[in-house]
């Protein structure tokens, strides 16, 4: 309408009305885009939480898979015995009581592999989290550098560095909107890096100041640098602590 409107006053030779009628096409286009900039940005926004959904659903899954692999063998096992013992028990009590022996101990070791399978998942460190990290950021579509090989660590800095790596990718997940992401650690420093919109403001900052209480406690120190060209996550330790 503003350019049929432009063309009607150029003809009847009205300048001013020409020059209306350029800013209302200018400024109809701009709200328009505006618009179109919006839902596409709602739109991204719900891709990125429905991957982060199909990225926890999929680690339930390897979880599921690897308690399978543990005791599907041992569960097999025991049922196999159960029932060969219930049939000895009249015939051959020595061969039911080997039988039942034989239940025992199988489910001891079933017990103990399980709890060590969960204490495992419950421990945190650097190298598990960026195994974890490269899985998760690669579901949801982003790119993931991660190192291949890490310096020596002492323990309790492994499991600081392994909580930074986790905060930092959980971060990367929920809010940048990033195609790339990379981890380094060195020695005495650890960094998340992506290259999002930075963190928004109404977004809740608990985590990164648990974090920081941590890092602060242990010795170090924690920097937080985002914007909207992305978000840098650095902590450092320093040497003497």
């Amino acid at each position: 309408m503003s350019l049929a409107v432009m063309a009607i006053a150029l003809v009847a030779g009205q300048p001013i009305a020409a020059g209306f009628a350029v800013m209302g096409t200018i400024m109809s286009w701009g709200i328009g885009h505006g618009i179109r900039q919006q839902v596409l940005a709602g739109a991204l926004e719900a891709a990125h939480r429905r991957n982060a959904v199909l990225a926890v659903a999929a680690e339930r899954e390897r979880i599921g898979r690897d308690l399978h692999d543990l005791v599907g063998h041992s569960l097999t096992s025991l049922t196999i015995s159960a029932q060969l013992a219930r049939r000895l028990l009249e015939s051959d009590p020595e061969a039911a009581r080997a039988q039942l022996e034989h239940i025992e101990t199988t489910t001891r070791q079933a017990l103990a592999d399980v709890r060590a399978t969960a204490s495992g998942m419950q421990t945190v460190r650097a190298a598990t989290e960026i195994a974890s990290a490269r899985t998760v950021l690669g579901t949801v579509g982003i790119q993931a550098e991660v190192p291949t090989a890490l310096p020596p660590l002492h323990e309790d800095l492994a499991e600081l560095f392994g909580y930074v790596i986790r905060e930092g990718v959980t971060n990367i997940v929920r809010h940048s909107r990033a195609t790339r992401a990379r981890i380094t650690v060195e020695e005495d420093a650890v960094t998340v890096a992506d290259d999002g919109i930075g963190i928004p403001h109404s977004a809740s900052r608990s985590g990164l100041q648990g974090l920081e209480a941590r890092v602060v406690l242990a010795g170090g120190r924690l920097e937080v640098d985002s914007s909207e060209t992305g978000t840098t996550l650095v902590a450092t330790m320093d040497r003497a602590a």
